[in-house]
């Protein structure tokens, strides 16, 4: 199994539907954070397994990230 180095992205968060994820990784851009969303094609599907949306940031970014999304989420 490959190791994770510390130029691969992290889980930020993940979100249950593509718009919530798609206005975190606006915000995100909008602080400078390179942001991407992971998961995209399957959030519609809810058979069996959740269809989350994982926000990616870089493990050096990830302490702002969740800076920006705690006031993301506070409606700062």
């Amino acid at each position: 199994m490959p190791q994770s180095s510390e130029n691969d992205p992290v889980v930020l968060v993940s979100l249950p539907s593509e718009p919530q994820a798609a206005i975190l990784v606006a915000a995100l851009e909008g602080e400078g954070i390179r942001a991407e969303m992971w998961g995209v094609l399957t959030s519609g599907f809810r058979a069996d397994a959740p269809g989350d949306v994982k926000v990616l940031v870089m493990p050096q970014d990830l302490e702002r990230a969740r800076e920006v999304l705690n006031e993301h989420e506070n409606g700062e």
